[in-house]
């Protein structure tokens, strides 16, 4: 089918070396973490805090900054390319002290991780993720979660939607996608979704309707922990920043 065809290309992608893929990462950064003295540049490759002390307290220092730096940005839709190139090089030393290296194998991607920004140039034009506006004009994503399930891989996607007066009257504010998630073969932080079903208050899609999804279909999660994650798509340096909701919390659409 076209959408086999086009993951198939998508995990071609993905599945080449960084540098392949275009990726640039920002020139390396100097910090001092107590004892450790840390020198930033790939994930991976820095030199590691002294201790695991030390490592926790450099994770909590960055997820803070990394957090208050994305706030005021609106999920990214109203950021500058100066806030971009800032929030890639915190999201960079972090990457670097990743705590889960296989985070799908892992119960901690399990749950409701709340959208706190991208980068995405395509999410900035439709005003959200899942790109109702193109068929709704004037719609405006104000919240995205994502709800990550075990047993089956379920996953679902629920956009809180800021529609237009009389529209919202008509569909609510909430639209809804429903699927399944997988792991790359020998990819152990790979995520492969597969969307089946869009609905938006009584009105139903098939997903292949909605392309905008496909900027979600492959993604590399490149940091994770009970707090936040952190994940690539296959286009140069786009980023996207979830932070995991508490237990209980509840989601209008959920």
């Amino acid at each position: 089918s076209t959408m086999a065809v086009a993951r198939s290309t998508l995990c071609v992608l993905l599945l080449a070396p960084a540098c392949a893929r275009g990726i640039v990462r920002p020139a390396a950064r100097v910090r001092n973490w107590g004892l450790a003295h840390v020198v930033m540049s790939m994930p991976g490759s820095a030199v590691a805090p002294a201790s695991a002390d030390d490592a926790a307290r450099a994770r909590a220092e960055l997820k803070a900054e990394l957090l208050e730096v994305v706030q005021p940005l609106g999920c990214g839709f109203d950021s500058t390319q100066e806030q971009r190139d800032e929030v890639l090089e915190i999201v960079t030393e972090l990457e670097a002290l990743n705590p889960t290296k296989r985070p799908l194998e892992s119960d901690v991607v399990v749950g409701m991780w709340d959208l706190v920004y991208t980068s995405s140039p395509s999410v900035r034009n439709v005003q959200g993720v899942m790109g109702v506006n193109q068929w709704f004009k004037g719609a405006r994503m104000t919240s995205f979660v994502q709800d990550v399930r075990r047993e089956p891989n379920y996953i679902r996607y629920i956009e809180k939607v800021q529609f237009p007066s009389l529209l919202s009257r008509m569909v609510g504010n909430v639209a809804v996608a429903e699927g399944f998630w997988t792991q790359q073969d020998e990819e152990p932080d790979t995520m492969v979704t597969d969307a089946t079903k869009v609905t938006i208050g009584p009105m139903k899609y098939d997903s292949e309707q909605w392309q905008s999804l496909r900027c979600l279909m492959i993604q590399e999660l490149t940091y994770c922990d009970d707090e936040v994650r952190i994940q690539h798509g296959l286009v140069p340096n786009i980023i996207w920043v979830f932070r995991k909701l508490p237990p209980g919390a509840v989601v209008e659409g959920a």
